[in-house]
This record gives C-alpha cells, sequence and structure tokens, in this order.
C-alpha cells in the first residue's frame, strides 16, 4: 500500500461514522423517509435520487457513545460479513448491540450532494436487494448502460402485521437510468476493520524446538422492492417489524 493510500485510510476512518455524508432511514411506523441527526431532517417521500448500486456495502453495526461502529464490506467484491457469534457473546437480558445493516449510497443529480440509506430492517434490507437486482438486469439486459445507474424516486408500500398494526417498507421506483458524473465521490467502506484489529507480534520471543506449519494468512473475503417500469402489483410481504430500533 503506498504512503497516499495510507493518507487516504487515515482521512476516510479518522471521520465521524467513518462516511462523512448525511445518512438517512425510513420510519417503518410512519412510513417518513427522513435523515438522521438534527440538521435538514425534512420529509424526503417522492424525492428523486440517483444510486450507486454497485457500491452497496453490507455487514454489522452498533454503537458506542451515540457514535456507529462498523463492520462493513462491498457487496460487489464478494465480502461476507461475519457470523453473529464471531463478534462475542449475546446477553439474553439484553438487547443486541449488533444489527445487520446495509448501506446504499445515493447523490442528488442536481447538488451532486452525496447520501447513504441505512437499511436495518428486513423491508429496508429486501428494497435494496430488489434494486441491486434490477441494476444488474439491466446491464444484463443493455450493456451500452455500463456507466448509467439508476434514477429513483423514494416511495413506500405497507401491510398489516398479525398485530394488526400498519408498518411501511420502502420500495425504489426506478423512473429513469442516468449517467454517472465523474466528479461524484464514491462512498467505500472505511478501512478499518472491528475484526482485523488483533496485534500479532512480528517475531517469536522463543522460537519452537520443533518448527510448526504456519496456517494460511489466506483468509476468505471479510467478510428497491425495485420497479423498474411500475411493472404491476407485488407479491404479499411476510409479517416483519421495520420499527426503527434506534
Amino acid at each position: 500500500m503506498s504512503e497516499l493510500e495510507h493518507l487516504r485510510n487515515f482521512a476516510v476512518a479518522a471521520q465521524r461514522g467513518g462516511f462523512n455524508v448525511p445518512i438517512f432511514k425510513l420510519d417503518g411506523n410512519t412510513g417518513e423517509y427522513r435523515r438522521v441527526g438534527k440538521n435538514n431532517t425534512g420529509l424526503m417521500n417522492g424525492q428523486k435520487l440517483a444510486s450507486d448500486p454497485s457500491d452497496t456495502m453490507t455487514g454489522w453495526q452498533r454503537f458506542r457513545d451515540n457514535r456507529p461502529i462498523y463492520i462493513l464490506g462491498r457487496v460487489a467484491d464478494g465480502y461476507q460479513p461475519p457470523e453473529r457469534e464471531e463478534l462475542g457473546p449475546v446477553d439474553p437480558n439484553k438487547k443486541d448491540p449488533w444489527q445487520r445493516i446495509d448501506l446504499l449510497p445515493f447523490w442528488d443529480p442536481e447538488s451532486r450532494e452525496l447520501m447513504l440509506f441505512s437499511a436495518a430492517s428486513q423491508g429496508s434490507r429486501d428494497a435494496v436487494a430488489s434494486l441491486i437486482g434490477a441494476y444488474a438486469d439491466n446491464l444484463a439486459a443493455h450493456p451500452e448502460d455500463q456507466g448509467k445507474v439508476p434514477l429513483v424516486e423514494l416511495a413506500t408500500d405497507s401491510y398489516e402485521n398479525t398485530h394488526g398494526k400498519q408498518i411501511f417498507i420502502a420500495i425504489f421506483e426506478v423512473v429513469d437510468w442516468t449517467e454517472r458524473p465523474t466528479a461524484v465521490r464514491r462512498i467505500l467502506p472505511p478501512p478499518v476493520r472491528v475484526l482485523e484489529l488483533t496485534a500479532v507480534p512480528t517475531v517469536p520471543a522463543t522460537p519452537p524446538s520443533d518448527p510448526i506449519p504456519a496456517e494460511s494468512e489466506q483468509r476468505a473475503p471479510a467478510g428497491g422492492k425495485a420497479k423498474p417500469k411500475k411493472s404491476g402489483g407485488r407479491a404479499p410481504v411476510p409479517d416483519m417489524d421495520d420499527e426503527i430500533p434506534f
């Protein structure tokens, strides 16, 4: 890794939350898309944003002192999140601090502002998966669209759970395909991963008398409902709780 890459990695890792861009999500109780935080938290429903499905990240998230800690990787790189058991024991008397999460990059076609959609509920994660599928299908059918990304409208659907409560889920309706400007920064995973922060001595204190074959250091990769043309109805959604946990 070059000095420039080390400097860039430090700059990204030192930023708040590792991304330094606004994060928004869908409130499964109200059906409202809003930014997380105190600023610019107006209703985003119906807004049209361009997305970068190829840079979708998946993994785990927890909070410490109200700041997120991520264990993430890029889906397109073949990243497989670690199993929950690898993150430490689960206290049955407490809420699990770790949560599965997908992060989907977006940007405003007019202002070029970058944003991340945080998908922590199953409904939101399904929307992300569907948009990725629509993106892949479009590239397969139209190779000439290699440089294009989906322009989506932030929409919702809803269902009634077994308790009679209305639950809202995210829908990313693809309204067009647009060229991605090279000037728009790509949002990539933070370079520092929690599971890899284990110190390993470079020289053993006492060499073993009988050499032991070293284990291989190679590691496996660390680790919408999209409606391309509003094609019609949707299959019934299984009962799940899309309430925002925090």
